[in-house]
């Protein structure tokens, strides 16, 4: 395994931080606390699963040869539209599907390391990271509160 760079270490883990502390919310806060760090941490998955979507865009961008481009860009959005899915349908079984795709994730992340697309330590940082928003959201969804109102859980 390749070092990974402190900056990317540092803020990949700091990362966790909004997920985690949405889990906290569902787990000890009172119904209103408990409802805003379930849709929050939600949200914020459905934001990071679409960074990074953006990340697998850039790397293929800039590293992927012409032939297999068009591959790589059409499998780099599919985070955001499984994203998208999961805000559209809000709801704890949404959200723990959001953490399956954290898990599902790493089959990209592995795919454009084994063709030395990615850098050298990408597996290195992707690996934790996407198994603790993997598990961060299975949680969210196995203890968060149903979501009903407008716009959520249709």
């Amino acid at each position: 395994m390749h070092s990974v760079p402190r900056p990317a270490l540092i803020l990949g883990a700091a990362g966790l931080l909004p997920t985690l502390a949405a889990l906290v919310a569902v787990l000890v806060g009172d119904t209103d606390v408990a409802r805003f760090g379930f849709v929050a941490g939600a949200y914020y998955g459905i934001t990071i699963l679409s960074f990074l979507g953006g990340a697998w865009w850039g790397i293929a961008a800039s590293r992927a040869p012409a032939r297999t481009l068009a591959v790589w860009l059409s499998l780099s959005v599919v985070p955001s539209l499984v994203g998208a899915l999961a805000g559209i349908f809000l709801s704890p079984v949404s959200v723990f599907l959001l953490g399956l795709a954290f898990l599902a994730s790493l089959l990209m992340d592995r795919a454009l390391s084994r063709r030395d697309l990615a850098p050298p330590w990408w597996m290195a940082l992707r690996l934790p990271l996407s198994i603790g928003m993997a598990l961060l959201h299975i949680a969210l969804g196995l203890f968060g509160p149903a979501v009903n109102g407008p716009g959520f859980g249709l």
